[in-house]
Protein backbone atom coordinates (compact mmCIF):
# COMPACT_ATOMS: atom_id res chain seq x y z
CA UNK A 1 0.00 0.00 0.00
CA UNK A 2 1.30 3.49 -0.82
CA UNK A 3 1.04 6.58 1.39
CA UNK A 4 -2.06 7.92 -0.39
CA UNK A 5 -3.90 4.63 0.07
CA UNK A 6 -2.92 4.46 3.73
CA UNK A 7 -4.17 7.99 4.38
CA UNK A 8 -7.40 7.36 2.43
CA UNK A 9 -8.11 4.39 4.69
CA UNK A 10 -6.98 5.77 8.05
CA UNK A 11 -7.17 9.58 7.99
CA UNK A 12 -10.16 11.94 7.92
CA UNK A 13 -9.80 15.20 6.03
CA UNK A 14 -13.41 15.91 7.03
CA UNK A 15 -12.44 15.72 10.71
CA UNK A 16 -9.53 18.13 10.17
CA UNK A 17 -11.78 20.53 8.25
CA UNK A 18 -14.28 20.45 11.10
CA UNK A 19 -11.45 21.26 13.54
CA UNK A 20 -10.49 24.26 11.40
CA UNK A 21 -14.09 25.42 11.12
CA UNK A 22 -14.58 25.26 14.89
CA UNK A 23 -11.40 27.29 15.43
CA UNK A 24 -12.59 29.97 13.00
CA UNK A 25 -15.98 30.20 14.71
CA UNK A 26 -14.31 30.33 18.15
CA UNK A 27 -12.00 33.13 17.02
CA UNK A 28 -15.03 35.20 16.03
CA UNK A 29 -16.83 34.43 19.30
CA UNK A 30 -13.95 34.58 21.79
CA UNK A 31 -11.11 36.45 20.07
CA UNK A 32 -7.50 35.56 19.39
CA UNK A 33 -6.34 32.42 21.23
CA UNK A 34 -2.81 33.71 21.91
CA UNK A 35 -4.09 36.92 23.47
CA UNK A 36 -6.63 35.01 25.52
CA UNK A 37 -3.98 32.57 26.78
CA UNK A 38 -1.74 35.46 27.88
CA UNK A 39 -4.47 36.89 30.12
CA UNK A 40 -4.19 35.24 33.58
CA UNK A 41 -7.92 35.84 34.13
CA UNK A 42 -8.67 33.76 31.01
CA UNK A 43 -6.67 30.69 32.12
CA UNK A 44 -8.04 27.35 31.04
CA UNK A 45 -6.81 23.80 31.34
CA UNK A 46 -6.60 22.33 27.83
CA UNK A 47 -6.36 18.71 29.00
CA UNK A 48 -9.28 19.08 31.41
CA UNK A 49 -11.36 20.62 28.62
CA UNK A 50 -10.46 17.78 26.23
CA UNK A 51 -11.38 15.13 28.80
CA UNK A 52 -14.66 16.90 29.52
CA UNK A 53 -15.56 16.98 25.80
CA UNK A 54 -14.74 13.26 25.51
CA UNK A 55 -17.04 12.51 28.45
CA UNK A 56 -19.81 14.50 26.75
CA UNK A 57 -19.26 12.48 23.57
CA UNK A 58 -19.49 9.24 25.54
CA UNK A 59 -22.82 10.40 27.02
CA UNK A 60 -24.38 11.82 23.85
CA UNK A 61 -22.64 10.32 20.82
CA UNK A 62 -22.33 13.85 19.38
CA UNK A 63 -19.10 13.83 17.36
CA UNK A 64 -18.85 17.62 17.63
CA UNK A 65 -17.40 16.96 21.09
CA UNK A 66 -14.63 14.80 19.56
CA UNK A 67 -13.70 17.69 17.25
CA UNK A 68 -13.62 20.09 20.20
CA UNK A 69 -11.53 17.63 22.25
CA UNK A 70 -9.06 17.33 19.37
CA UNK A 71 -8.72 21.11 19.22
CA UNK A 72 -8.05 21.35 22.94
CA UNK A 73 -5.41 18.60 22.61
CA UNK A 74 -3.84 20.49 19.71
CA UNK A 75 -3.73 23.68 21.82
CA UNK A 76 -1.98 21.71 24.58
CA UNK A 77 0.51 20.43 22.01
CA UNK A 78 1.10 23.94 20.65
CA UNK A 79 2.04 25.19 24.12
CA UNK A 80 4.76 22.51 24.21
CA UNK A 81 4.63 22.01 27.96
CA UNK A 82 6.16 18.58 27.46
CA UNK A 83 8.63 17.02 25.07
CA UNK A 84 7.83 15.05 21.93
CA UNK A 85 9.66 11.76 22.33
CA UNK A 86 8.86 8.98 19.86
CA UNK A 87 7.71 5.89 21.76
CA UNK A 88 7.18 3.42 18.91
CA UNK A 89 8.68 0.50 20.81
CA UNK A 90 7.74 1.66 24.29
CA UNK A 91 5.58 -0.71 26.36
CA UNK A 92 3.18 2.20 26.97
CA UNK A 93 2.50 2.77 23.26
CA UNK A 94 0.17 -0.20 22.88
CA UNK A 95 -3.40 0.20 21.69
CA UNK A 96 -5.89 -0.53 24.47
Amino acid sequence: MNNKEILNRTFSESFIQKMKNRILVSACKYGDLKKTKQDPLQYRDELKNAKYRISLYEKTGNTEYLVDAANFLMFEFMEMKGNFLATDNDKNSKIV
